[in-house]
């Protein structure tokens, strides 16, 4: 899926695929990328690895900036690259930094559009919303992030659960009308 509010920049040396059909995202933070304008886009396509990347960046302003369609796959966490979509988050190579309000709201406009459960994601293939750090170190039982770096913070895991909470409001609501003022 290309979501409808996100500015649409195909980077090709990180689409590795077919992704596996669940309704699943792993949340990062950018650490030591460095965003034009909010935009990854001349990261990924020039100083990454080949097959590395994220489906989607929220810059601090709650910009949408995507690279990869949601049903292909790419290089972002591990044990998990098949089967969830990933989301880098701007942190001015700081992840100590906060989500912005408005990025807690893209992240809420982006998990609601794709459809993932307001639960947290679980080890192996499940649905819900994940971080890279959750499953750490090679030898985790699964590995999500084998450089075990902090990704995307305390700081923002702990803000996990706002977002999980206005998604759980999302799916409630019977208008869109809410939805829409989220943007």
């Amino acid at each position: 899926m290309i979501l409808p509010f996100a500015i649409y920049k195909y980077v090709d040396r990180m689409d590795d695929g077919q992704r596996e059909s669940y309704h699943a995202a792993v949340v990062h933070t950018n650490g030591g990328k460095s965003p034009i304008d909010g935009d990854l886009y001349h990261w990924w396509k020039y100083g990454s690895e080949a097959g590395v990347g994220a489906h989607l960046q929220v810059g601090w302003k709650g910009n949408v900036f995507q690279y990869l369609d949601t049903n292909r796959y790419t290089g972002h966490a591990w044990d998990a690259n098949h089967w969830t979509v990933g989301i880098e988050t701007e942190d001015d190579g700081d992840p100590s930094k906060p989500w912005t309000p408005a990025q807690v709201k893209s992240l809420v406009l982006i998990l609601h559009t794709l459809r993932v459960p307001a639960v947290p994601l679980k080890c192996g293939r499940s649905e819900g919303v994940g971080f890279h750090q959750q499953f750490s170190g090679k030898d985790a039982p699964c590995s999500w992030n084998r450089r075990n770096h902090d990704c995307p913070g305390p700081v923002r895991r702990n803000q996990l659960g706002t977002v999980l909470n206005l998604l759980k409001e999302s799916y409630s609501r019977k208008d869109e009308a809410w939805l829409i003022s989220m943007m």
